[in-house]
């Protein structure tokens, strides 16, 4: 599980790992993936105008 700090034009401002893998290294690439697509799409109109907090699931299940 990954929790995003999103400013109200999508930019990510913090990722926290909050459930870690067995491997560590694997870890590291839902989070460089969540940074490479910063910023994200502007979330709905009724959620604009402030800070987000978001919990993505993450699975261990890639198949490349």
């Amino acid at each position: 599980m990954v929790q995003l700090r999103l400013t109200p034009e999508g930019k990510v401002t913090d990722i926290s790992v909050l459930k870690k893998a067995d491997m560590k290294s694997w870890m590291k690439r839902p989070v460089k993936m969540i940074r490479k697509a910063s910023p994200l799409p502007l979330p709905p109109e009724g959620l604009r105008g402030r800070d987000q907090t978001v919990l993505v699931p993450i699975s261990s299940d890639w198949t490349s």
